[in-house]
């Protein structure tokens, strides 16, 4: 989807591009021009974000990338990222915005922060853990059970293989090694 643009002037829209209509659900310019900018925001958020419009367009310092939601004629709530910028237009003070919407992003990322949740509970309940070793690089990773299976604060202990083979009985040391080697091979 292409980037979303506005112009706003006094908190009221004064441009914008087919893209921003099909983030805002609606299908015409009249339907947005001239209107006040903050009828298509989240409740919760439009304080803020008029409230960074009009600063911005005062010359008042303000962030400039930001989220917020925005919600459609229909009741559907989408999360766009906004870059503003100050630019003066028909030779007034006001906002230029490219949005972006990552609605689908943020559903991303919250699923996959709820199944490594829900993984690391189960991994905990059943007392085991699990890793991960990047084989071009050397580099080790434990999960928080894991550390705790070998009795290791992961505040004082990097992954490593030397860690791990301190763990194994002296005794099985060296068939824990010839198995990695047959692995290494494709064994």
């Amino acid at each position: 989807m292409a980037e979303a643009v506005a112009i706003t002037k006094d908190a009221k829209r004064v441009l914008v591009n087919k893209a921003f209509l099909d983030i805002h659900g609606l299908q015409d310019v009249s339907q947005v021009i001239g209107k006040p900018m903050d009828w298509l925001i989240f409740p919760e958020d439009r304080e803020m974000v008029v409230a960074r419009s009009l600063a911005r367009q005062r010359g008042e310092p303000v962030t400039s990338f930001y989220e917020y939601r925005v919600v459609r004629p229909d009741g559907a709530v989408r999360t766009v990222e906004t870059l503003a910028v100050p630019l003066r237009y028909r030779g007034e003070p006001a906002t230029l915005a490219v949005l972006r919407d990552v609605t689908e992003e943020k559903r991303s990322e919250r699923l996959l922060k709820e199944n490594q949740d829900r993984l690391a509970v189960s991994q905990k309940n059943a007392k085991i853990g699990n890793w991960d070793w990047d084989l071009t690089t050397g580099a080790l990773w434990w999960s928080e059970q894991n550390y705790a299976i070998y009795g290791f604060d992961p505040q004082e202990v990097v992954p490593s293989f030397e860690a791990f083979m301190a763990t194994v009985e002296p005794s099985d040391q060296e068939l824990v090694k010839t198995s990695l080697e047959e692995a290494f091979k494709g064994g």
